[in-house]
Formats: C-alpha cells, sequence, structure tokens
C-alpha cells in the first residue's frame, strides 16, 4: 500500500472519528441537557450520574470514538510532513490542531465539572441540588458546545483533505 493511500485512510479515519465525537456533542446539546433540564434537581442529578456512569463504563467507545481519531489525525499529519503532501498538509495541520481543542476542552473543561458533580452528588438524592450547582450547566454547556464546532470542524477540514489528496491520484506516490 503506498503512502499516499494510507494517509487518505488516516484522514477518512480521523474525519469519521471527529464526526462521531461532533455528534455526541450535538446529542448532549439538542437533547440531553434540554432534557434534564425541564426535570427538578432530584431527576437532573439521577439521570446525569446514570448516563455519565455509562459513558465513564464504555471503554471501547473512548477508546473507538476519542483517541481514536487523534491518532488517526497524528498519523496522517506524520505521513503528511514526511512525504512532503503540500497540498494537504496545511488541512491536516488544521484538522490537528482542532481535534486537540475537542480533547483539551473534554478533559480540562468537561471532565473537572463532571468530577465536581460527581463528588457532590455522591449517589444520593439528598445531594441533588448541590450537585445540579457544581456541574455548573451554563459553564457545562458552553465547552460542550466548543466541543461540538471543534469537531465539525475537524471533521470538514480532514474530509477536504482526505479529498484533495485522493484527487491528486493514486499513481503519483
Amino acid at each position: 500500500m503506498t503512502t499516499r493511500r494510507l494517509t487518505v485512510i488516516a484522514l477518512i479515519a480521523g474525519a469519521i472519528g471527529s464526526a462521531l465525537m461532533a455528534g455526541v456533542s450535538l446529542a448532549y446539546a439538542i437533547a440531553v441537557m434540554p432534557g434534564l433540564a425541564a426535570g427538578d434537581d432530584r431527576s437532573f442529578a439521577e439521570t446525569f450520574d446514570a448516563v455519565d456512569r455509562s459513558l465513564d463504563d464504555a471503554v471501547w467507545f473512548w477508546t473507538l470514538v476519542f483517541v481514536g481519531p487523534l491518532l488517526a489525525i497524528a498519523v496522517a499529519a506524520v505521513l503528511s510532513w514526511r512525504t512532503h503532501q503540500r497540498a494537504t498538509l496545511p488541512f491536516v495541520a488544521t484538522g490537528l490542531v482542532l481535534y486537540l481543542v475537542v480533547v483539551g476542552v473534554t478533559a480540562f473543561g468537561l471532565d473537572p465539572l463532571e468530577s465536581d458533580f460527581a463528588d457532590a452528588f455522591a449517589g444520593s438524592a439528598q445531594n441533588a441540588a448541590a450537585a445540579r450547582a457544581a456541574l455548573d450547566t451554563g459553564r457545562w454547556e458552553t465547552f460542550n458546545l466548543v466541543r461540538l464546532v471543534a469537531a465539525v470542524g475537524a471533521s470538514v477540514v480532514l474530509f477536504v483533505a482526505a479529498t484533495r489528496l485522493a484527487r491528486l491520484g493514486w499513481s503519483r506516490d
């Protein structure tokens, strides 16, 4: 398999993974958080806790959808750099930076708020109001929106890079 083909495959994998991450963020933005906001403190806290724990337990999901795109984009960036694929390198670099925003916002924005929520809730309905306040839904939703936009942007530029590279032709390796 040629380097160009490997690069295109890595770009497509990164783009699909970024799109999946955007889908998760979109689901939270348009369904999960508005639905939770309609309930009282107890229903909010119990449901958010259950959803958060189920996602934490889905190691395969986070490996595939969260870490997978980062690895695929990094591989595409290295291959693009080493083979001097100048037509796609700016797109690949932009996709990598945008996906690093996704990772950074998740790790340093959303996860700490979710940890504060979990610590405050501690599985007790008596702590529901404090847990809801600890999550700081306004900040959480802002971070999620940033993650959504960055993931969509990464997906778009990576698909553009893959298309540009594929249009150059498979025989030019």
